[in-house]
């Protein structure tokens, strides 16, 4: 079986982080910051294809998808998500 995690999400306006973190002891494994979705400053372009709100979320999503990978943890070792 493989181990298990929890995924913590902070979404602020200028920055959002990302946390790995043991499911039973709480313990902080790995943590990243990234520029917020709505930072007046985030280059957006690669979602242009969807609507403001939209592109927003698929940033995210595109940012959890790249830590996990980073971090060598798979979606199925995921068994909670905080945001």
């Amino acid at each position: 079986m493989l181990n298990q995690y929890l995924v913590g999400i902070d979404l602020g306006g200028t920055q959002f982080r990302i946390t790995l973190a043991h499911p039973k002891t709480g313990q902080i494994i790995i943590k990243k910051s990234y520029s917020s979705p709505f930072a007046v400053n985030i280059d957006l372009s690669q979602f242009s294809h969807l609507a403001r709100k939209e592109q927003a979320n698929a940033y995210i999503v595109t940012k959890i998808k790249e830590f996990l990978k980073e971090a060598k943890i798979k979606s199925q070792q995921i068994s909670g998500i905080g945001i």
